[in-house]
């Protein structure tokens, strides 16, 4: 029996995307910034979707995206 897998939870810029459960996504280098990370869908990505929200700080649109590690094969 193998245990649940940790869900970690990332806050990424609300720029109109939106990931569906189940989704597959990966961090990939910043257009702007290499140096920054964005959160895109990927077909082979190493995350999985488990929810995704929009929330609001400070006037700042936001998505709370809770991801799970997929086991490699």
């Amino acid at each position: 029996m193998q245990g649940q897998s940790a869900v970690l939870t990332e806050r990424v810029a609300d720029a109109g995307q939106w990931f569906e459960r189940g989704v597959r996504v990966e961090f990939f280098p910043a257009e702007h910034d290499p140096r920054a990370t964005v959160l895109e869908r990927a077909a082979l990505g190493a995350y999985e979707v488990v929810g995704c929200d929009r929330v609001e700080d400070d006037g700042y649109p936001y998505l709370k995206v809770r991801l799970r590690r997929l086991p490699h094969a």
